[in-house]
């Protein structure tokens, strides 16, 4: 098992050191990733964040919180 906290999975949504080895252990191990509940806020907080301090622009904004919630299984976001 594979467990991600906030900073390792924020790291699949943010370019930044660490962002490849982070992306080739979930490839290595997809089928056993697994985290914790608050992570799904936490992550969406540091999408936020990265767009208000423009190291996101509004459509990588957008296509990374549909990516991030497409992996949790989550239907749809509403747009803040």
């Amino acid at each position: 098992m594979l467990f991600l906290d906030t900073s390792a999975l924020a790291k699949l949504y943010f370019v930044e050191a660490g962002s490849a080895a982070v992306f080739t252990l979930v490839k290595e191990n997809v089928d056993q990733v697994s985290t914790s509940v608050a992570t799904y806020a936490e992550v969406l907080s540091a999408l936020a964040r990265g767009l208000k301090e423009k190291r996101l622009s509004n459509e990588h904004h957008q296509a990374q919180k549909r990516a991030f919630s497409g992996r949790l299984g989550t239907r749809s976001m509403s747009s803040n």
